[in-house]
């Protein structure tokens, strides 16, 4: 499958990407201030929107380890 830019409708807010980590969003929001990770986009209102697997891909390259999952 190519590599296809994603789309407004794969971004995700940051509480939603947070979720998705199982990290506060406040620690997603600091990891993106001091540029460990990087959103996909702002909206007008400045709000971040994340591409989750780009978002993983960065943590991971970063050497951040993430809380498991408890489903």
């Amino acid at each position: 499958m190519a590599d296809r830019p994603p789309t407004r409708a794969n971004l995700v807010s940051t509480s939603a990407a947070a979720r998705s980590l199982g990290v506060h969003q406040s620690t997603l929001s600091r990891w993106a201030s001091t540029g460990v990770v990087h959103p996909e986009a702002r909206t007008v209102g400045g709000h971040m929107r994340w591409d989750l697997q780009k978002l993983r891909d960065e943590l991971e390259a970063a050497g951040a380890v993430l809380p498991t999952s408890q489903d």
